[in-house]
């Protein structure tokens, strides 16, 4: 009976990633680059349209949520609550502080209650800025979840710079500002009504020929088709 080779050693797949991995202060930099790389391309790409039009604000809900930030930067949040706004839901108007939720407008209202001591910047750039600077975070987080889930820092890298560049968690792209709106074409004329005509056919006895278009008119009604009649029944003739 031939002696059997001696079963082979377990591979050790811990060491072996361990051996391919990156010394811990090194790995430590290279983890904190590739995060504030996805944090930079977060919010660059959500301020695409500040950028290139402008500190704008588009749409209608954030014009609303500016408006109401506004009103409650200058008259305070107690009157805030109690704001009735009659130009707004015709003929009845609307009271915002039982039909809104006030904490996108609170949180910007202390932004700009922050950045008043550090660099001051009024209300309607705090709401433009402020989309693209939350992006970025909500990127940092949701690759903070998955490292608690996976425990894995390739894998939080990789969740947050999907989530960075995830085009359904963009903003809506913003109409052409009058600024920036694209030149008109120049208005050709009109085509006259002997333009718009096809070019007359050989032998057609409606075609303009030496005598004239005095002829022509005399001759127009032979080409024009006879208008029908639908008999609807006796006496009802249309």
């Amino acid at each position: 009976m031939a002696a059997q080779p001696p079963a082979a050693a377990p591979v050790n797949y811990d060491q072996f990633v361990r051996k391919l991995a990156f010394p811990r202060p090194l790995s430590f930099l290279l983890c904190t680059a590739l995060l504030a790389s996805v944090f930079f391309v977060a919010v660059r790409i959500r301020l695409f349209a500040v950028i290139t039009y402008g500190r704008i604000i588009h749409e209608f809900d954030p014009w609303f949520n500016y408006r109401a930030t506004e009103y409650m930067v200058e008259h305070g949040y107690a009157k805030f609550e109690a704001w009735y706004d009659d130009k707004v839901w015709y003929p009845l108007g609307r009271h915002v502080g039982s039909t809104t939720y006030p904490g996108l407008q609170l949180t910007a209202y202390a932004l700009h209650e922050l950045l008043k001591h550090v660099h001051p910047m009024s209300v309607n750039d705090v709401c433009v800025l402020m989309p693209a600077a939350f992006g970025g975070v909500a990127s940092l987080l949701c690759g903070a979840l998955a490292y608690e889930v996976t425990f894995s820092r390739a894998a939080a890298i990789c969740a947050a710079a999907f989530m960075a560049v995830l085009a359904s968690l963009h903003a809506r792209p913003p109409p052409c500002s009058p600024r920036a709106a694209p030149r008109a074409p120049a208005r050709t004329p009109a085509p006259t009504a002997a333009a718009r005509q096809p070019p007359p056919r050989a032998g057609d006895p409606c075609a303009p020929d030496a005598l004239g278009r005095g002829r022509l008119r005399q001759r127009v009604h032979r080409c024009h088709r006879p208008v029908r009649r639908f008999r609807l029944g006796p006496g009802h003739d249309h």
